[in-house]
């Protein structure tokens, strides 16, 4: 039996994302799912300028 996986990807430089990612994270986990947090840094989520973020 497979265990269902997630990626989130969240900008942490806003502290909303932040503590949805994590609240996220630890649902998923409870459900059985293994969960890989990852960050906005060095540009992964896909902004021109990763250090002037739109969003």
């Amino acid at each position: 039996m497979s265990v269902p996986e997630a990626g989130i990807i969240y900008n942490d430089i806003k502290p909303t994302a932040c503590r949805v990612a994590e609240e996220l994270e630890q649902q998923l986990i409870q459900r059985g799912w293994t969960v890989k947090l990852a960050t906005g840094a060095g540009g992964i989520l896909g902004y021109s300028h990763p250090d002037r973020p739109t969003c």
